[in-house]
């Protein structure tokens, strides 16, 4: 797929601003629509924040625990996450 795109002045000012060595054009645009989506994905978790912000999940029980030796254990089921290593330190 091939996406046409005319920049305007401004357009070519924002991305030579914003262009980081031996990057290319494309490159640029990448990665704005990288942050473009990074932006929604913020706004779609602010929304339910804010849809969510009444929930109170302290009364529900723990979906894990941790066991006498650091591992993690999923509450209700034989299903054991051993402690790494770096856990310990």
């Amino acid at each position: 797929m091939s996406v046409g795109f005319r920049p305007t002045e401004e357009d070519l000012r924002v991305i030579e601003a914003n262009r980081r060595k031996d990057e290319k054009t494309s490159d640029v645009i990448r990665r704005a629509l990288r942050l473009l989506d990074r932006e929604a994905w913020e706004e779609r978790a602010r929304a339910d924040m804010h849809r969510l912000r009444t929930e109170d999940l302290s009364a529900e029980a723990a979906a894990w625990e941790y066991d006498a030796d650091g591992n993690i254990r999923i509450t209700g089921t034989d299903t054991t996450v051993p402690a790494r290593s770096q856990d310990h330190a």
